[in-house]
């Protein structure tokens, strides 16, 4: 698997590359900046990114948002300190698929490239009253949620933070829903990390469902 490494930290950059040298990765490229980062993936199409959130000349964010506009496959992580959630999230948004937050460990790297690259197939929804057999929408952390039938009420799982892609599919997902006469959704943020960011991203979802006389309810 070939990797490249953003983060304007010499230092960073040498832990980050020991560790993935441990789990048996290829490090094929560093950038110091968002804009080396760009660059570099466009020459050399690398497996998975590592992006540091603050970077001089182009910030990690800008340079997610530039790599998913030409190639929206592409495997981000993101690098971030403790303080730096919104940031984070504003990265998912624009199409990164994990985060990495500082100071970490060999066994925290090869979870979020095991998330990112070993996802399992989908699974196509199927819509039915019954609540003995549970539906699902997707089935692993990258794609965003998971949707089932309790008990006649469909819990839709958010795993993480959704990425544009990923809001349109649930958008299609809901809207499927509510073929249903006076359905019963629950949107479960429990394994967020985002929460209180996620909020205010599920009222277009919210109003829907309300317009069409079904019920919501969201658990954090």
């Amino acid at each position: 698997m070939k990797i490249i490494i953003a983060d304007d930290s010499i230092l960073m950059r040498r832990n980050l590359k020991s560790i993935l040298k441990q789990l048996g990765y290829n490090v094929i490229a560093e950038a110091s900046n968002g804009q080396e980062a760009v660059e570099l993936y466009k020459r050399l199409k690398p497996d998975v990114v590592t992006m540091d959130i603050s970077m001089p000349v182009m910030d990690g964010i800008e340079a997610v948002n530039q790599i998913v506009q030409s190639y929206p496959d592409a495997n981000i992580i993101m690098i971030s300190a403790l303080n730096q959630k919104e940031m984070v999230f504003r990265a998912i948004e624009r199409g990164a698929k994990y985060y990495i937050i500082k100071p970490f460990k060999i066994d925290m790297v090869a979870k979020a490239l095991e998330q990112v690259c070993n996802s399992t197939q989908r699974k196509p929804l199927k819509i039915s009253d019954s609540s003995a057999e549970p539906v699902y929408q997707t089935a692993n952390a990258t794609s965003g949620y998971v949707v089932s039938n309790e008990n006649g009420i469909f819990m839709v799982k958010i795993l993480s933070t959704l990425n544009n892609k990923q809001s349109i599919e649930l958008k299609g997902t809901i809207q499927g829903l509510l073929a249903i006469p006076k359905v019963k959704i629950t949107f479960d943020l429990s394994a967020c990390a985002f929460t209180d960011q996620m909020i205010p991203k599920l009222q277009p979802y919210t109003d829907q469902i309300k317009q069409h006389g079904g019920i919501y309810d969201i658990v954090r």
